[in-house]
């Protein structure tokens, strides 16, 4: 069934991001991170294209069994723990690496004999206050771990830098310190730079670096492109017109007439709304979109269609391509103008199709 519109995922840019954070990571080993349905992009078809990645982080037990259903080997780190004690059972038969990073996980696992040794992560919390143990108890809850018979040793050591941009400096040092304090010394694998830490020249040797949504061609950094980075958006979002209307000066648009045309003017209908997942914001909070190479903006949002101000581009015609956000237009862009994060749309926004390899 042809529909007027797509979401295009293309993955030759995935590979091209990958291969960009690579050249950076250098020996660096890197987890990439595949969680929420590959922030939108599609589970499946991305780990199967990252074949290069040392493991991958996931957050959902429905995400470890999908892959390990796909035939997917690589290792596979449950970001986000256990929050149901039989999933340590569930965890053990699908080979996975866990995070832990609260007492009630500690208990779980220390009294729940698994088949084979658990490889755990042991969660340290520096800064963000979201998961981790603090640093006064961290000491407390290793030696516990150590005497624990059902996990693999070394214990392998983790942390989430709470900032990105390079003028919260300093608190990413703070963060950086107070974690090799607490695990200088031990062994095991350490994980510390995400996303935001891979182009910023703040790289620890040997830590397992944790990409997420620079994979998919988004900067992690606010009034920044991923292009800036020569990253490729993965995501391209599209419609086509299906309706030109000319409106006189002072027609009203919408429901409850909601935008009011200050002129005789060109409206687009495009069929693409809320209900796709594109973002609902008021018609005085007007969006970017690129028809050809021309933005314009839009004038309405509802369920199913967007109007669309045609005065940039008054030739556009019914099945005219619009693209919402992608090559030409940074999910970034669209995301500053609903004052929200570009996480949030990627992984809202409904139905895929794949650009082959």
């Amino acid at each position: 069934m042809k529909l007027p519109r797509s979401v295009d995922i293309d993955l030759n840019a995935l590979q091209h991001n990958f291969a960009q954070i690579k050249q950076c990571a250098k020996a660096n080993p890197i987890i990439a991170v595949i969680k929420s349905n590959a922030y939108g992009h599609g589970l499946i078809r991305c780990a199967k294209t990252l074949t290069e990645a040392d493991a991958f982080g996931i957050s959902g037990i429905e995400e470890a069994v999908a892959l390990r259903r796909a035939g997917i080997k690589q290792t596979i780190i449950f970001m986000n723990g256990v929050i149901f004690r039989e999933n340590l059972t569930l965890l053990d038969e699908l080979d996975c690496e866990l995070v832990i990073y609260n007492r009630q996980q500690l208990e779980w696992l220390c009294h729940t004999p698994t088949k084979k040794p658990l490889t755990i992560w042991l969660k340290l919390n520096t800064g963000l206050n979201r998961f981790g143990f603090d640093p006064s108890e961290f000491e407390q809850v290793y030696e516990q771990l150590l005497r624990c018979s059902h996990i693999k040793q070394p214990i392998n050591l983790m942390t989430h830098i709470a900032w990105k941009d390079s003028h919260y400096h300093q608190s990413i040092q703070k963060q950086f310190g107070q974690f090799d304090y607490c695990v200088k010394g031990l062994p095991g694998k350490k994980s510390m730079a995400k996303s935001g830490m891979i182009f910023s020249n703040q790289l620890c040797a040997d830590d397992w670096l944790r990409p997420g949504i620079v994979l998919y061609g988004v900067s992690p950094y606010a009034k920044q492109y991923g292009s800036d980075f020569n990253l490729k958006p993965v995501m391209h979002v599209c419609s086509r017109i299906i309706a030109v209307r000319w409106q006189k000066k002072g027609d009203r648009l919408g429901y409850n007439g909601a935008w009011i045309c200050d002129e005789a003017m060109p409206v687009g209908i495009v069929a693409i709304g809320y209900g796709h997942g594109y973002p609902l914001v008021p018609a005085s909070m007007p969006l970017p979109v690129l028809i050809g190479n021309t933005i314009c903006t839009t004038v309405g949002i509802a369920m199913d269609v967007i109007w669309i101000d045609l005065r940039p581009q008054p030739a556009a015609k019914v099945g005219d391509s619009v693209t919402l956000w992608g090559p030409g237009l940074p999910v970034e862009q669209v995301a500053s103008h609903v004052k929200t994060s570009p996480y949030e749309l990627l992984t809202r926004i409904k139905g895929s199709t794949v650009i082959p390899i």
